[in-house]
């Protein structure tokens, strides 16, 4: 049944292309990212065999699926060859997020010179934020040099630094609040960061 339900969604993908794309193309470009085999995704975008920006079952991009598995070089020749980075997949997630969550801080870097830093996903949570709860304290650095918005909320009015200090993240809490993050901001229930370390019994964050 998952075999059909996959094959159906790839006949559907196709046809909404509207082009001569069959589903063994599409299997072959998805496995060329999975894989690290950039001659052959240059000679499909060469030979314009797909539309760059298609998506497979999962609603990903390759450029989502080469920033999810830390593919830097794939990165970059799909931006090169003008890839969409505000596509959202799943969750409303962009490239961008998925590399910060993952903590693929080189693909994070390849991508700001192209997406959107501030995108929200579903959650109303930004890349610095996904790196944050994450742990990833390097992507964290990257995203505030380049400017990502340090007090953006998502829809629990969290900041990044609620977020890194209820998950323990004590090396992110200090990167965050060297930059001027707000110890004093609350959430949506009243709570600040240090209220959320002390009730997760976080006791590096209240020391920092």
């Amino acid at each position: 049944m998952k075999r059909l339900r996959k094959i159906s969604l790839i006949l559907i993908t196709v046809a909404l292309l509207g082009s001569s794309l069959t589903a063994n193309d599409l299997e072959e470009w998805f496995g060329a990212v999975r894989f690290d085999d950039l001659p052959k995704i240059e000679a499909f975008i060469k030979d314009k065999k797909v539309d760059i920006d298609v998506t497979n079952e999962r609603g990903d991009t390759a450029l989502m699926l080469a920033a999810q598995i830390g593919k830097n070089d794939i990165v970059k020749t799909l931006l090169d060859n003008d890839a969409d980075t505000e596509v959202r997949g799943s969750n409303d997630r962009t490239a961008l997020i998925y590399a910060a969550f993952i903590g693929h801080n080189t693909v994070v870097e390849t991508l700001l010179a192209k997406a959107e830093i501030d995108a929200r996903d579903n959650e109303g949570r930004n890349a610095l934020m996904s790196a944050a709860l994450a742990g990833h304290g390097d992507v964290v650095g990257t995203l505030v040099d380049a400017g990502a918005e340090i007090e953006a909320r998502d829809k629990e009015a969290k900041t990044a630094l609620i977020w890194a200090a209820s998950a323990g993240e004590n090396d992110v809490v200090k990167t965050l609040l060297d930059n001027g993050a707000d110890i004093n901001a609350r959430d949506e229930q009243d709570r600040t960061a240090l209220m959320w370390a002390r009730d997760r019994k976080r006791t590096d964050v209240m020391e920092t």
